[in-house]
């Protein structure tokens, strides 16, 4: 027989990792599917923290070719 679980999540993304994250602290069973191999879903791999990284990559770029001002 298949044991039982408290809460089941469907999905590895951010969400799904913070949420079976926090269940678990608190000592809910849980099982998170994903049908990915890897965890953490668009927004870690392809979206949200990508953009965020060259952003912030060609902000200091910037900062670094206009340097001659600042001294």
């Amino acid at each position: 027989m298949a044991k039982k679980r408290d809460l089941i999540i469907i999905g590895g993304g951010a969400g799904g990792l913070v949420v079976a994250s926090v269940a678990s602290q608190l000592g809910i069973d849980v099982v998170l599917i994903n049908k990915e191999e890897a965890m953490g879903g668009d927004c870690l791999h392809y979206g949200c923290v990508p953009s965020k990284t060259l952003l912030r990559s060609a902000a200091v770029a910037h900062l670094m070719s206009h340097a001659d001002h600042w001294v």
